[in-house]
């Protein structure tokens, strides 16, 4: 797919109608996030009576260092041997060396300069530069490696009554925002846009709803975005197969895994919850995916080796990273309620009442 230029000019304040039109959206779209955000901190699982029943997490390795400062690890980069996790419990970043030593942290609660308004939800990096969004927003912080403040910016979006920044990824020395569009009628479009150092911004690929039939629901299942040498993935976890794209947004393959990974439905009383939080939506026709392929993110390493975090079935909210093939697990890697994976190493995390415990391996070559 060619690139589309994405304007960046101040547009004229919306009507109140429009506003209203937002705001409406906005609460229902989050209401239906927050039984997906709920039931995923309680890591709940689904009996044969259909009802979801907390569990305790999985536990870390003994010996497994405790970080009482760390709170959660949603998400994480890693740059010349220091891993930087994104903790949304505590709107902090943290600096953690390859060793595991906590080296410091950036970032609070707050409206001054690097401080979250809202919740952060996703971190990034290009060339010296830390990138974290916030939750319903469309606005990203930068920061310096050691976490000094640089600016924030406004990623504009055209032709979007709602716009959020769902995940951020590098290619080069460009930035891929991964951003969901929504409209008053609920459908959803979903696009991969390009920063480049110049601050110029463009449409390298997009997913557009069905104009035709009911509105898609997707709380559970959202667009996926992940760096690749070549390029970026794009995609989601209910289809069967994820497309690989260069820079310019042109599709290079189209990369399956319905052949060895086996799709899962949805827990029966999850579904129930959000039928009931769109319930009052009257003008809406609408449906839920039947069923989702149970990845949450795919890291590309710089030898294109591909491996997928997989919910582990028998252990919920916690995941295995998988190698495609077999289809089995990375045996030197444990079960952990939070993984990342980068080509030389992988921070995994368990969460504990006092704070999250954390251990880094090796990324070896399997």
């Amino acid at each position: 797919m060619s690139g589309t230029t994405e304007k960046v000019s101040v547009r004229l304040a919306p009507s109140l109608v429009w506003v209203a039109l937002a705001t409406a959206a906005l609460a229902l779209l989050w209401s239906v996030a927050d039984i997906w955000r709920g039931r995923t901190a309680t890591r709940a699982i689904e009996d044969p009576n259909g009802d979801l029943q907390a569990r305790p997490p999985v536990e870390a390795p003994p010996g497994t260092p405790l970080f009482q400062n760390v709170l959660s690890v949603e998400d994480a980069v890693f740059h010349n041997g220091i891993w930087f996790v994104l903790d949304i419990v505590g709107s902090r970043v943290h600096r953690l060396a390859s060793d595991g030593t906590l080296l410091g942290s950036f970032g609070r609660k707050g409206r001054g300069p690097g401080e979250f308004r809202g919740p952060p939800t996703a971190i990034g990096l290009r060339g010296d530069t830390i990138i974290v969004t916030e939750h319903g927003v469309n606005y990203y912080h930068l920061y310096s490696l050691e976490g000094v403040p640089i600016e924030e910016r406004l990623l504009r979006l055209d032709a979007c009554l709602v716009p959020q920044i769902l995940d951020v990824a590098s290619v080069s020395m460009d930035l891929l925002f991964l951003v969901t569009c929504t409209q008053a009628d609920m459908r959803v479009e979903s696009r991969v846009l390009l920063e480049t150092e110049d601050g110029f911004i463009r449409t390298v690929a997009r997913r557009l709803p069905a104009r035709d039939g009911p509105v898609v629901v997707d709380a559970f299942t959202p667009p996926l975005l992940s760096a690749h040498p070549d390029g970026f993935v794009f995609g989601s976890s209910k289809e069967e197969c994820l497309s690989v794209h260069n820079a310019e947004g042109e599709m290079l393959e189209s990369v399956c895994h319905d052949w060895w990974l086996t799709p899962m439905t949805p827990p029966r009383a999850l579904v129930n919850e959000m039928e009931a939080a769109l319930a009052g939506r009257l003008d809406v026709e609408w449906v839920l995916p039947d069923r989702f392929f149970p990845f949450v993110a795919v890291f590309v390493t710089t030898d294109e080796k591909w491996i997928y975090r997989v919910l582990a079935s028998e252990h919920p909210e916690s995941y295995d990273l998988v190698v495609p093939g077999t289809g089995e697990r990375i045996p030197s890697i444990p079960r952990a309620r939070y993984v990342f994976a980068h080509g030389e190493s992988v921070l995994a995390g368990w969460e504990d009442i006092e704070g999250t415990r954390i251990a880094i391996y090796p990324q070896e070559d399997h």
